[in-house]
């Protein structure tokens, strides 16, 4: 049974088929004194309630489903009272509370932009990334679901690089583009909130959100990375780039340590990605299941931090509570406006070095580089390897004993095809250009030429 407001509130019972509005401050009184099991003749009636008048009342939320004579079982002891509250109302089917009335919301429909201003002047930009460059070198989804794990121990000697941290960012939750509705969508708008009324930007990201929404923000706390200094910075997704709070040291450590303390104090985390939710953007348009909303944004924001830190080779781990009283200290956030509803610690992974182990076998090391790139890179090193020997032999190593079979020679490498995509094949114009440069000696040239109906060798 769920009672709010004495002067006005609706409970609803297990079958979810009735309804009780309470008007009067004596019904509550009643109802308070049921919060614990007793008989009907230990509850006593408010004034100017007599015995009878509070037993029919007893007797309707009998009837009603409200009360019951058995005692709670195993399974409704385990529930939390706020837990079972907030699983029913975020549900349909035991209420019927609205789950969205943008209507309600007009007024203060554009006070949420798509993106939050800089919180500061202290602008640190983040190396730009390319997308077509990343997916060329990253491992397959297979892989990273299979090897993701949680890891809290880091490797301080090593830590998480700048780039590291704005390639996890970029990857995970950028903004990707932003866009309006056409103008028959926005004629339908008007048509059912008016006509001043105007919906705003929207943008796409990495991760899907409910109606596009995208409440979430993301505040990296650094204790150590190379290229930053430590502190506490908020992300702008549409700029990719961070931009450093003024807060008290205290205040980063205290939210270092209880990150620190909530994952069993294995390690400091290097990185602490602190990620808060705009309330607003998002309650503006749902009602009843909004705060359920939020924390499945965050799930599946962690499963994106998660998947793309284990392709990066990096330490991931998702926290499971975190204290926000702590983060609005330290931001100076309205807690009601602005709060922290997830933490996701972040570093380098420990014992990095054993590329660099010189008591591995060849076997070993190559066992090695397989488990450290995907396959593309490594045929590129092969063949880079393979280009570089023969250029040595034609003309010699600079500095060494080695002169070569034709020091005097110039040499031009051209990119071969390593990897097996069309790409990377010779272009014809390229060649064509190569055989007009005077005074170049080609000893040799065997080549794989991508024609459009053939290849030429």
């Amino acid at each position: 049974m769920v009672g709010h407001s004495s002067l006005s509130c609706r409970t609803l019972g297990n079958s979810a088929r009735h309804s009780v509005k309470l008007l009067d401050w004596r019904a509550s009184a009643i109802l308070a004194q049921l919060s614990q099991p007793q008989s009907l003749r230990q509850v006593t009636p408010p004034p100017q309630v007599g015995p009878e008048t509070a037993y029919q009342f007893l007797n309707l939320l009998w009837a009603t489903g409200f009360l019951s004579v058995e005692a709670e079982t195993p399974d409704l002891k385990l529930w939390e009272f706020h837990n079972l509250l907030f699983h029913s109302r975020c549900r349909q089917g035991r209420h019927d509370y609205p789950t969205a009335d943008i209507a309600g919301s007009v007024d203060v429909w554009e006070q949420f932009p798509v993106a939050k201003p800089p919180m500061s002047g202290q602008i640190i930009p983040l190396p730009q990334l390319n997308i077509d460059a990343i997916r060329q070198k990253d491992k397959t989804l297979t892989t990273a679901i299979e090897k993701r794990e949680s890891i809290r121990e880091y490797d301080d000697n090593l830590p998480i690089t700048i780039e590291q941290l704005g390639e996890l960012l970029y990857r995970t939750a950028r903004i990707k583009e932003i866009y309006t509705f056409d103008a028959e969508q926005q004629e339908m708008l008007k048509a059912q909130f008016g006509e001043d009324f105007d919906w705003g930007e929207i943008s796409r990201r990495p991760y899907p959100c409910g109606g596009a929404m995208y409440e979430l923000e993301v505040y990296p706390v650094v204790r150590r990375c190379q290229g930053m200094n430590s502190g506490l910075y908020h992300y702008d997704p549409l700029n990719h780039q961070l931009a450093q709070i003024e807060t008290e040291e205290a205040h980063i450590q205290a939210l270092i340590k209880d990150a620190y303390q909530s994952s069993g104090e294995q390690g400091m985390p290097q990185v602490l990605l602190i990620i808060t939710a705009r309330f607003g953007r998002l309650f503006r348009k749902y009602r009843s299941l909004a705060y359920a909303l939020v924390l499945k944004h965050v799930g599946v924001l962690y499963q994106n931090l998660y998947l793309v830190a284990t392709n990066m080779g990096l330490a991931p781990c998702a926290l499971g509570a975190g204290d926000s009283d702590t983060f609005a200290q330290a931001t100076g956030l309205d807690y009601i406006v602005e709060s922290s509803v997830g933490e996701f610690m972040l570093g380098s992974l420990p014992n990095q070095d054993i590329d660099n182990n010189d008591d591995l076998d060849k076997d070993e090391k190559a066992e090695a580089h397989k488990a450290a790139f995907p396959d593309s890179l490594l045929k590129r090193i092969h063949g880079d390897n393979h280009a570089c020997h023969i250029t040595s032999t034609i003309v010699g190593q600079e500095n060494t004993p080695s002169p070569g079979l034709a020091p005097n020679c110039r040499v031009i490498n051209v990119p071969l095809n390593t990897t097996g995509t069309d790409e990377e094949f010779i272009s014809p114009i390229i060649l064509f250009h190569l055989l007009q440069i005077p005074n170049l000696d080609i000893f040799h040239l065997k080549v794989r030429i991508t024609l459009r109906y053939g290849c030429l060798y």
